[in-house]
């Protein structure tokens, strides 16, 4: 199994999300005419996300993907910005854009126990697809748009290459063993929950349990227990929130056996926490991601001692 959705109970094999990307793939190249095209992803941390991503790369498009919680006219000024070929999102999150989209087609994608239904908007039409390459690994992969402070608009170019290193490198840092099952509470429209957390547990051939965007304590322990998941990865805002309203109990949390801390700077309050709480995990911090990779430091001994 490499997805789980809890939201709507359904299980993504490997094989399928295999077959399903390149059926998704082979239709995106018989809509959009232009080479490297860029390809909006408006969906959330779902079973139809990691499709899509996958069908982009696959298809030789760029994905971007964008938190689904932005506000409408940001969206919008996003959008102008970017000027994508393509929005693909679920009929949801559409009405937040729609009639905005520019010049930009629409992909309405929905992921069913059976089947994957694409509805393209209709004003794509079909075109003659060309022949599938290989994408040079230097060539743009993803655009990530950080969430800044002057108010513009900016997106961070990675490559393939770029993305398998962070990746490789890592899960190096990390020394994970064994089945891995993550729990993914990070969205994924950023480095450290796609990269470092969504695509290095694939990369495993792991399982990603997809938890809903808003994190709540007790269904957290509910999906760690349910699921027997031993990989968690979350910002220090995440693990103290967590932490400080899960009650004082967390036995259901004891198959966790690696955490990583990241995202923003992790305050030795919230690492004495963790130390205290979940006594039984290797803890990491992950303080930067690059081209030459991700810096991962094991929490000081002094304080978190015997936390490694």
């Amino acid at each position: 199994i490499a997805l789980v959705s809890p939201e709507n109970d359904l299980e993504l094999s490997y094989a399928r999300l295999c077959r399903e990307s390149v059926a998704l793939a082979g239709l995106l190249r018989r809509r959009i005419a232009v080479r490297r095209p860029r390809v909006v992803l408006l969906l959330p941390a779902s079973p139809e996300f990691v499709v899509a991503l996958f069908a982009v790369s696959a298809s030789g498009g760029v994905a971007i993907p964008l938190d689904t919680y932005t506000k409408p006219e940001e969206l919008r000024a996003i959008l102008r910005f970017l000027e994508p070929a393509l929005v693909i999102t679920n009929a949801s999150l559409h009405r937040k854009i729609k009639g905005d989209l520019g010049n930009a087609a629409c992909c309405l994608l929905e992921l069913h126990k059976t089947d994957l239904r694409a509805d393209f908007s209709p004003d794509s039409p079909a075109v003659e697809p060309e022949t599938a390459a290989l994408a040079d690994p230097g060539e743009d992969a993803v655009f990530i748009l950080p969430s800044g402070t002057t108010g513009h608009p900016k997106a961070v170019r990675l490559s393939h290459r770029a993305i398998r290193r962070n990746i490789d490198m890592h899960l190096e840092s990390l020394d994970l063993e064994g089945e891995i099952i993550s729990l993914q509470v990070l969205p994924v429209n950023y480095s450290y929950g796609l990269n470092a957390c969504l695509l290095s547990t694939l990369r495993l051939h792991g399982t990603s349990v997809l938890a809903p965007h808003v994190i709540e304590p007790k269904l957290v322990h509910t999906l760690a227990e349910r699921y027997g998941a031993n990989l968690l990865m979350g910002s220090s805002v995440i693990f103290q929130y967590l932490l400080d309203n899960g009650g004082g109990d967390f036995r259901s949390l004891r198959s966790l056996r690696y955490l990583t801390v990241g995202g923003d700077r992790c305050q030795p309050s919230v690492a004495k926490l963790i130390r205290r709480s979940l006594p039984w995990t290797r803890c990491y911090i992950t303080y930067g991601l690059s081209e030459a990779g991700p810096r991962v430091s094991t929490l000081p001994p002094e304080l978190f001692d015997p936390v490694t």
